[in-house]
């Protein structure tokens, strides 16, 4: 099953006994691009899946520019989700434990800077912090201020035209 996992295990569950499908011939790799590209258009996808999918396209060849053609997303917007990547092991661990606690701006905004600076940062988190509702860049800038950013993307001033 390439999209639609959760209709057919749905209607399986419901007791259906044929369920409406449409068969598609491709190869392992064609099957594998269109289950990510289904996954990516999903409104409720995991930001943080989101870009290790990207993160497999282009680990298969594909460009940002066809991953975007394909989503129907803007370039930038696939270029950023994928340094989502870039995060430091502590940050995905954290983001995976209070899913929805950071900005996606944050978390972009985060994965520009070195992994040990990183996690220097997140070290110094407060509780404070971690107990509001959502986590947003501004308040992590001045622990970033004067770092200097990889040079992993070619958006990287992205941050200053929002």
């Amino acid at each position: 099953i390439i999209d639609g996992n959760r209709r057919f295990f749905a209607c399986m569950q419901a007791g259906w006994k044929k369920i409406p499908c449409d068969l598609v011939e491709c190869t392992l790799q064609e099957a594998k691009m269109k289950t990510i590209i289904a996954n990516l258009q999903r409104k409720d996808a995991d930001p943080i899946m989101e870009a290790k999918n990207i993160e497999q396209l282009v680990k298969d060849g594909y460009t940002i520019e066809q991953i975007a053609a394909e989503t129907g997303r803007a370039i930038t917007w696939v270029w950023r989700r994928k340094q989502l990547t870039n995060l430091s092991d502590g940050w995905l661990k954290k983001v995976a434990k209070l899913p929805g606690k950071f900005s996606i701006d944050c978390l972009e905004k985060i994965s520009r800077y070195d992994k040990a600076l990183q996690e220097k940062v997140l070290k110094n988190v407060c509780a404070y912090e971690l107990n509001r509702n959502r986590i947003e860049w501004s308040e992590f800038s001045n622990r970033f201020r004067g770092a200097k950013r990889s040079s992993c993307t070619p958006f990287n001033r992205l941050e200053d035209r929002h």
